[in-house]
């Protein structure tokens, strides 16, 4: 598997506040905004050098905050990954280790009482989820307490999580907005069964010899695109027959 399946960027900031949920019930609380991208690697920014990209927001959020150079996720899947930032354990103790494994989840280790929405609740903020979920029943949002503001997981998603934040809020949120892409920039074209305007020009200007489109108005592939040289013989030949 060249690339995981799932690749998480996630952006935690907080309004201004005069300390964090753990110096007493008179502190301020801070509201925090968790939004996350799917299938979206940490090179696929402007701020990290990528010159193939503008992500004016991303980088603004870089800027004013900090950006973790070193971080990872639980799981290259895409269930497992959610899972793991849920309940900030290895989605593997729940049993869950695909991304088909929506009926694996083992409810006997304790999840229900430590997972984000429950300690924060407990900390006495409000719950809000806009976006894609891609959870097991028993993590799904409403389930753990959440009030769910956006069933879109595109742009009108991130007007709906600012009409939440516009509200007028007597307890600290936690709003957690999921967007689908970059994942299905991915199949713009094999969705499009009817090819569009664009799609016609695409073909167009690819003409009889799409090698030389490619090279010269895409993005490079990355260095471990292609097999190593002391790949397993089993491996190369698995790899011929995919083709």
């Amino acid at each position: 598997m060249k690339t995981p399946y799932i690749v998480l960027v996630a952006l935690v900031f907080a309004t201004p506040g005069t300390a964090i949920p753990t110096l007493g019930k008179e502190a301020r609380r801070p509201n925090i905004i968790y939004i996350f991208t799917d299938q979206q690697s940490a090179s696929m920014m402007s701020c990290t050098g990528n010159k193939w990209l503008k992500t004016p927001a991303l980088d603004y959020l870089a800027d004013n905050g900090i950006r973790f150079e070193r971080a990872y996720t639980t799981n290259p899947k895409c269930v497992p990954a959610r899972v793991g930032m849920i309940t900030g354990r290895f989605p593997g103790e729940f049993g869950v280790r695909r991304a088909d494994s929506f009926r694996d989840v083992d409810g006997r280790t304790g999840y229900a009482q430590s997972n984000i929405g429950a300690q924060l609740k407990r900390a006495g903020y409000d719950l809000a989820y806009g976006g894609k979920v891609h959870l097991p029943e028993e993590l799904e949002p409403e389930t753990l307490g959440f009030e769910v503001i956006s069933t879109d997981r595109k742009g009108i998603l991130a007007e709906d999580c600012a009409e939440y934040i516009k509200r007028a809020h007597d307890k600290p949120y936690y709003l957690v907005a999921s967007f689908i892409n970059p994942h299905d920039i991915c199949y713009y074209y094999r969705r499009d069964l009817k090819p569009n305007k664009t799609i016609l020009q695409l073909l167009t200007a690819v003409g009889d010899d799409p090698a030389s489109f490619v090279n010269s108005n895409c993005p490079p592939l990355p260095p471990n695109f292609k097999p190593q040289k002391d790949e397993p013989g089993a491996y190369e030949k698995l790899t011929k027959k995919s083709k």
